[in-house]
C-alpha cells in the first residue's frame, strides 16, 4: 500500500473513531444556509496563521509546497479562515472530512479573497472556485462532485501555479 493511501486510511480511522465518540455527528461547513443571518461559531480572534490550536502539515499542489492548517472538526470547519486579515502566500487551510460528500462553503467573516479547491478521496482536484471575494457572502459555493477534502488558498494561487481540475495534491507531511 502506498504511503499516501496509508496516510488517508489512518486519517479515516481517526476520523471514524471521532465520529463514534461524538455520536456520529456529520461535520457541516454551512449549517445555516437557509438562514445566513443566524448565529454561528465566532471567527478566529488571533490574527496569526496558522492558528495555534490547529495541526499543520505540508501539501504539494502542482509544483508548489504549502503549509496548511487542518480543519478537522466541526468547530474549526465552521470558522475556517474567517476573521483573519491575511494568510501567507505559501499557506492554506485543509478541511478534512470523515466521508466524501457534497461540501458547501461561503465567505462569512472573510477579510481576503480565496481560491477554493475541492478534492476527492484520492486527493484529485474535482472543482475549483477562483478569486472569491468576501463581498460574495452569503452566496454558497459548492462542488458538483463529492469531496473528502477541501483546500482554501489565497486568491490567484491556482492561476499562478497552473493548478487545474484533474491534478493530484500530494500529502508530503504527516497528519
Amino acid at each position: 500500500m502506498s504511503r499516501q493511501k496509508q496516510i488517508i486510511l489512518a486519517i479515516l480511522v481517526i476520523v471514524l473513531a471521532g465520529a463514534v465518540f461524538w455520536g456520529f455527528r456529520k461535520p457541516q461547513i454551512v449549517d445555516n444556509s437557509q438562514n445566513p443571518d443566524s448565529q454561528s461559531v465566532p471567527a478566529i480572534t488571533a490574527n496569526t496563521f496558522p492558528p495555534t490550536d490547529y495541526a499543520t502539515t505540508t501539501l504539494k499542489v502542482g509544483s508548489q509546497v504549502i503549509t496548511v492548517a487542518i480543519a478537522d472538526n466541526e468547530n474549526k470547519q465552521e470558522v475556517g479562515l474567517g476573521g483573519l486579515d491575511s494568510m501567507p502566500e505559501d499557506s492554506g487551510m485543509l478541511f478534512s472530512f470523515s466521508n466524501s460528500d457534497y461540501r458547501d462553503f461561503w465567505m462569512k467573516d472573510m477579510k481576503f479573497q480565496l481560491d477554493i479547491i475541492w478534492l476527492d478521496e484520492n486527493a484529485v482536484i474535482t472543482h475549483i472556485s477562483k478569486n472569491l471575494s468576501p463581498d460574495t457572502y452569503p452566496k454558497i459555493f459548492s462542488s458538483p462532485k463529492p469531496s473528502l477534502y477541501v483546500l482554501e488558498v489565497n486568491a490567484g494561487f491556482t492561476d499562478k501555479y497552473g493548478i487545474k481540475i484533474g491534478d493530484r495534491v500530494k500529502f508530503t507531511g504527516e497528519f
